[in-house]
Parts: C-alpha cells; structure tokens; sequence
C-alpha cells in the first residue's frame, strides 16, 4: 500500500476534530459565565418560588465542597486547552497500520518550542533513520495536510550518501560533521510512497 486510503484519512480527522468540538465546548461552559436567573423577585408566581428555593438548597448543600469544584473545574481547563494544543498543532498519527510489524517504528513525545511535547512517528532503517512530524508553518498542515519527513543519513554509509542524494527530492539540507539531515514536506496520503523510495535508494 503506497498510498494511505481516502477513508482512512477522514476517520483521522473526524476523531481529531470530535476531540476538539468537544474541549471546545467544555472550555466554553467552564470560562463563559453564564447569565444569573434564578433569584426572588416580586413577580415569581409559587411554583417559580418553589423552584428557586430548590436550587437555592442545593447551592448550600455544595457549599463546603465549591473549593474541591473550583480545582476540579480549573484541572479540566487545563486538561482540555492542553488537548487542543495538541491536536492542532503537534498530533502526529501513528503509520503502523500502513507498515508491515518488521518496521523498526516507534511513536516518540519531544519537547517543542514553546515547552509542549509533540508527537513524533520515528522509523529507524538499517542505513538512516526517518522523523515524521506535523508541519506547523502552514494552514495545510495544521488540518493534517501536510507533514515534515526528516531523514538523517550518516556520512560514513557505504555507498556514500553523495552518490544518491541527488536522486532524493528535499525541501532543506543540513551537513553536520557526521550526518546529512533531509528535510521534505509531504502530503499525508503519500508518506509510505516517499518511505518506500528512501528505502529504494537506500537498498534498505
């Protein structure tokens, strides 16, 4: 399979995007405050009388546990911001159901920029090892359009990473004293086709 399947994809995204309506929502109900309704007014007919006299027991009756409330309340705001962050910017889905369990693939969590772990999909070859990573400088990567396929080759690889480098298609190269660091972006639907032609040059 050299291309990951249409339906696969929107299953992807519809999981991702019901996670986030739903932080949304609850973020929502937790910082909106909502507009104060019930209370004693001349006009109250008896059984509105009734009702608020019902809420109002239950108001003292929540009374002494409002500070436990207020933390829980404030753990969950926190809980669902941190998913948003994460699922608009760093979520990386897993490709095992794209590759055969002989792959060397394991899903890593590393610090980002701004402090938050990003989800990274790390494949290790016998001759390299490739990084998958959402591309977070684009408006298609962050609807999981686009990704960033780092491949890092060492320079004493045999044949010479100089003799086929230039048959591989990449966005940026960076050479370090022990390794040439291929950096490409690539639509999501076609990530195992450009594994499998790194595999191909490799002769992994």
């Amino acid at each position: 399979m050299l291309l990951i399947p249409d339906k696969r994809i929107r299953k992807t995204k519809l999981f991702l995007g019901i996670t986030a309506i739903s932080c949304s929502i609850v973020l929502f109900i937790f910082i909106v405050p909502l507009p104060n309704t019930l209370g004693p007014t001349s006009s109250n007919s008896p059984p509105e009388q009734f009702s608020f006299e019902i809420a109002d027991s239950y108001v003292r009756l929540l009374q002494p546990i409002k500070p436990v409330m207020n933390e829980v309340a404030g753990l969950i705001i926190l809980i669902s911001i941190f998913l948003l962050l994460q699922i608009g910017f760093f979520w990386t889905p897993s490709f095992k159901f794209i590759f055969s369990p002989s792959y060397d693939m394991k899903i890593h969590w590393k610090r980002s920029k701004i402090i938050l772990p990003e989800r990274l999909c790390v494949i290790k070859l016998n001759k390299g090892i490739i990084t998958i990573k959402r591309k977070k400088s684009t408006i298609s990567g962050l609807f999981l359009n686009e990704y960033n396929v780092e491949t890092r080759l060492p320079k004493i690889l045999d044949p010479p990473p100089n003799n086929f480098i230039d048959f591989l298609s990449f966005d940026k190269l960076i050479e370090t004293p022990k390794e040439f660091i291929l950096t490409k972006t690539v639509q999501y639907k076609c990530i195992p086709l450009h594994i499998f032609k790194i595999e191909a040059l490799l002769g992994n």
